[in-house]
Protein backbone atom coordinates (compact mmCIF):
# COMPACT_ATOMS: atom_id res chain seq x y z
CA UNK A 1 0.00 0.00 0.00
CA UNK A 2 1.94 3.12 -0.99
CA UNK A 3 0.29 5.02 2.24
CA UNK A 4 1.35 5.13 5.74
CA UNK A 5 -0.06 5.12 9.21
CA UNK A 6 -0.03 8.43 11.15
CA UNK A 7 -1.80 7.91 14.17
CA UNK A 8 -2.26 4.99 16.47
CA UNK A 9 -3.95 5.49 19.22
CA UNK A 10 -4.98 2.53 22.01
CA UNK A 11 -8.21 2.50 23.62
CA UNK A 12 -8.60 -0.45 25.85
CA UNK A 13 -9.30 -2.87 23.63
CA UNK A 14 -9.82 -0.76 20.52
CA UNK A 15 -7.59 1.17 18.24
CA UNK A 16 -7.55 4.37 16.09
CA UNK A 17 -6.03 4.05 12.94
CA UNK A 18 -5.00 6.77 10.24
CA UNK A 19 -4.09 5.94 6.82
CA UNK A 20 -3.00 8.90 4.13
CA UNK A 21 -1.88 8.11 0.39
CA UNK A 22 -0.40 11.06 -0.13
CA UNK A 23 -2.95 13.86 -0.25
CA UNK A 24 -5.43 11.54 -1.88
CA UNK A 25 -7.27 9.47 0.26
CA UNK A 26 -7.15 10.00 4.44
CA UNK A 27 -8.88 7.16 5.86
CA UNK A 28 -9.27 7.18 9.73
CA UNK A 29 -11.02 4.26 11.54
CA UNK A 30 -11.50 3.02 15.07
CA UNK A 31 -11.13 -0.50 15.31
CA UNK A 32 -12.51 -2.97 17.91
CA UNK A 33 -9.38 -5.49 17.85
CA UNK A 34 -11.35 -8.17 19.99
CA UNK A 35 -14.07 -8.05 18.03
CA UNK A 36 -12.71 -7.11 14.55
CA UNK A 37 -15.38 -4.72 14.07
CA UNK A 38 -15.06 -1.27 12.60
CA UNK A 39 -16.52 0.81 15.01
CA UNK A 40 -16.25 4.21 13.32
CA UNK A 41 -14.40 5.11 9.80
CA UNK A 42 -14.07 8.13 7.93
CA UNK A 43 -13.19 8.39 4.10
CA UNK A 44 -11.57 11.43 3.07
CA UNK A 45 -9.28 13.57 0.88
CA UNK A 46 -8.61 14.97 -2.91
CA UNK A 47 -10.71 12.20 -4.64
CA UNK A 48 -14.10 12.57 -6.27
CA UNK A 49 -17.06 10.13 -5.93
CA UNK A 50 -20.15 9.41 -8.53
CA UNK A 51 -22.31 9.49 -7.19
CA UNK A 52 -21.70 11.49 -4.50
CA UNK A 53 -24.97 9.97 -2.42
CA UNK A 54 -23.69 6.03 -2.97
CA UNK A 55 -20.39 7.47 -1.54
CA UNK A 56 -22.09 8.34 1.71
CA UNK A 57 -24.51 5.22 1.93
CA UNK A 58 -20.58 3.36 1.56
CA UNK A 59 -19.35 5.13 4.32
CA UNK A 60 -22.00 4.72 6.49
CA UNK A 61 -22.63 0.92 5.66
CA UNK A 62 -19.14 0.81 7.10
CA UNK A 63 -19.69 1.54 10.95
CA UNK A 64 -20.79 -1.03 13.23
CA UNK A 65 -19.84 -3.71 10.69
CA UNK A 66 -17.56 -6.90 10.92
CA UNK A 67 -13.89 -6.45 9.32
CA UNK A 68 -15.18 -9.25 6.72
CA UNK A 69 -18.25 -8.70 6.30
CA UNK A 70 -17.27 -5.04 5.54
CA UNK A 71 -14.97 -6.17 2.97
CA UNK A 72 -18.09 -7.84 1.14
CA UNK A 73 -20.02 -4.84 1.01
CA UNK A 74 -16.94 -3.09 -0.26
CA UNK A 75 -16.59 -5.43 -3.25
CA UNK A 76 -21.32 -4.90 -3.55
CA UNK A 77 -20.24 -1.15 -4.45
CA UNK A 78 -17.29 -1.90 -6.71
CA UNK A 79 -19.70 -1.68 -10.16
CA UNK A 80 -21.81 0.93 -8.48
CA UNK A 81 -19.60 3.11 -7.50
CA UNK A 82 -16.43 5.46 -9.14
CA UNK A 83 -13.68 6.92 -7.37
CA UNK A 84 -11.27 9.17 -8.94
CA UNK A 85 -7.64 9.71 -7.03
CA UNK A 86 -8.60 6.67 -4.56
CA UNK A 87 -10.42 3.39 -5.18
CA UNK A 88 -12.04 0.52 -3.64
CA UNK A 89 -9.10 -1.45 -3.54
CA UNK A 90 -7.14 1.05 -0.95
CA UNK A 91 -9.75 0.97 1.16
CA UNK A 92 -9.95 -2.92 0.66
CA UNK A 93 -6.37 -3.15 1.29
CA UNK A 94 -6.56 -0.52 4.75
CA UNK A 95 -9.24 -2.96 6.04
CA UNK A 96 -7.08 -6.15 5.37
CA UNK A 97 -4.16 -4.54 6.68
CA UNK A 98 -5.50 -3.06 9.79
CA UNK A 99 -8.32 -5.03 10.88
CA UNK A 100 -7.58 -8.54 10.13
CA UNK A 101 -3.95 -8.85 10.35
CA UNK A 102 -2.79 -11.43 12.18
Amino acid sequence: MNGYIVGDCNYMESVRRVFRREKTLTIEALIDLENLVIKDITLSGDFFAYPEELFEELEDSLKNMECRKAIEILESYRDKLMLVGASIDDIELFIKEECLKD
